[in-house]
């Protein structure tokens, strides 16, 4: 008869990183302020070379701006440090509870402390991988003004939005 403690620590782990792995991409969050004042925040879906595709946060409606009528965009910073950072707490705390299910059933409380110690550094060395390539909003935020601008750096913001959209080849 197979034990049910490391089935469940083989789920779970499993369960875990292919949970994050087949995460759906998300475009990043934008605040997109026309020449008439109005505000739309939301995702950026994708950048065409004369508009912007942003999904509104209020009514999920897609809205094609014309980027000849925006004046601001406003995008958050974003910071690699703060998911590793995530990530390695996270796979810590995760692999000192799947060390103590794997561990030997009638090990002693010092025995237990290496299972302990090695789960949580593989599980925090884990988490701090798969997190640690993602970055994170800060809390900040980035202002690009649009007006006035000559056409070529509008064109190289337009190129970096590209980049932060959810659909970054879109043309």
């Amino acid at each position: 008869m197979i034990p049910m403690r490391r089935p469940a620590a083989a789920l779970l782990l499993s369960l875990s990183v292919f949970g994050f792995l087949a995460g759906e991409s998300r475009g990043t969050d934008i605040e997109v302020v026309k020449e008439d004042g109005s505000s739309i925040k939301g995702e950026l879906v994708a950048v065409r070379p004369t508009t912007l595709i942003v999904r509104q946060i209020s009514s999920g409606a897609f809205l094609f701006l014309d980027v000849a009528e925006v004046t601001l965009v406003n995008l958050p910073k974003m910071s690699r440090g703060r998911a590793l950072l995530s990530g390695l707490i996270q796979g810590l705390f995760t692999g000192v509870v799947v060390g103590d299910i794997l561990s030997p059933k009638g090990a002693t409380t010092g025995q237990r402390w290496l299972w302990w110690i090695g789960g949580g550094l593989t599980g925090g060395g884990i988490g701090a991988f798969l997190l640690g390539r993602v970055e994170v909003p800060t809390g900040d935020y980035e202002t690009i003004p649009f007006r006035g601008r000559p056409k070529a750096e509008i064109d190289a913001v337009l190129a970096r939005l590209r980049g932060l959209a959810r659909i970054s080849d879109f043309r």
